[in-house]
């Protein structure tokens, strides 16, 4: 059996510091795939968490009160960053909508 490195560890942001609040997501034998993980929490929150009208800005602001920060336990440890992936992920999810408010409002306009 093998030993698993990598433990993916979900800080709770809206009880920040409460380790009553905090929970292991799971736990892998690869940096990468402790990664894929974390990015998947994170996609997973934004999308659901994104409203029509959202900034890059407004949808962080709510990660960052609501969401969850995954965190990665190992030896060996990588660059990845939680928060700056959700950064990049607001700002990507936000530019993904805009066409479609935009063509949403011109079809109520043409009504």
């Amino acid at each position: 059996m093998p030993k698993h490195k990598y433990v993916v560890r979900n800080l709770d942001n809206f009880h920040f510091m409460d380790k009553s609040q905090e929970y292991n997501s799971g736990v892998y034998d690869t940096y990468g795939e402790a990664v894929s993980k974390c990015k998947a929490i994170l996609d997973d929150f934004l999308e659901s968490a994104y409203q029509p009208g959202d900034t890059a800005e407004t949808l962080y602001s709510t990660y960052v009160h609501y969401g969850e920060t995954p965190i990665i336990w190992g030896d060996n440890l990588g660059d990845f960053d939680s928060n700056d992936y959700a950064r990049l992920r607001c700002r990507e999810i936000v530019k993904l909508h805009q066409p479609r408010i935009k063509k949403f409002i011109r079809d109520i306009d043409n009504e």
